[in-house]
């Protein structure tokens, strides 16, 4: 983190050790920070077991809508 802050993959394995030491605000915060950082890979955090306990959070919805609708409206323009 200190080397590269805005590696998306290292506030994402943050987000994980929060979730499994049973801190859920700070794995949703650490999660929207792998998002700004540039994380979109919906599916691998949809298949992650480590978040299994908090699916059932409003916060998961929004974390996977600000996934998914980017990527929704790149696919309609003919981006992805």
């Amino acid at each position: 983190m200190r080397l590269n802050p805005k590696f998306a993959w290292a506030h994402y394995d943050l987000a994980c050790l929060d979730v499994l030491e049973g801190k859920p605000g700070a794995a949703f915060r650490n999660l929207n920070r792998a998002i700004d950082c540039g994380f979109k890979d919906a599916s691998y955090l949809l298949q992650d077991s480590d978040f299994q306990s908090i699916r059932e959070d409003s916060r998961w919805k929004m974390i996977l809508d600000r996934i998914e609708q980017p990527l929704a409206v790149a696919r309609l323009k003919g981006i992805h």
